[in-house]
């Protein structure tokens, strides 16, 4: 059983007009153990959501590579469901400057979909980790 949690985690980004937002989340239990939430995305005039689903282990890997790029100062790591195509991808480079780039996808007798991209720079990095983390803490702690 899932329950939806109320839980909402902001990338803290340099410029209001910059940002992801992760809320609606729910663990599921049982052989696909995951967690389902929303993305919303804001990159200038352009605002989207898309719903995603991680299975535990994507999920946990994409905050460990989340981890190393705050502490390493380069990396990146991606959002992806297996057999979807919606995704959000960070690529920190060496100086500092974080390019967020995604797709998010609707699909129905007319497909629609939004590709966005900003850059900001590292120091939102490892906020959005902790309160990804913490986030998913809590969702265990409520099994």
């Amino acid at each position: 059983m899932s329950e939806t949690n109320n839980y909402i985690v902001k990338m803290k980004t340099n410029e209001a007009y910059k940002s992801l937002i992760f809320d609606n989340w729910k663990y599921q239990q049982g052989s696909a153990e995951g967690y389902m939430f929303d993305v919303s995305a804001q990159s200038g005039d352009f605002i989207g959501k898309q719903p995603f689903f991680l299975y535990r282990a994507s999920f946990e890997q994409f905050l460990n590579k989340l981890e190393k790029m705050a502490t390493r100062l380069y990396g990146s790591t991606e959002l992806k469901e297996e057999y979807e195509n919606h995704y959000v991808k960070m690529e920190l480079d060496t100086t500092g400057h974080l390019t967020v780039v995604g797709e998010f996808r609707y699909y129905s007798h007319l497909e629609q979909h939004l590709k966005f991209g900003f850059v900001t720079d590292q120091t939102c990095l490892i906020p959005l980790h902790n309160d990804l983390s913490r986030v998913v803490n809590e969702l265990h702690t409520k099994k």
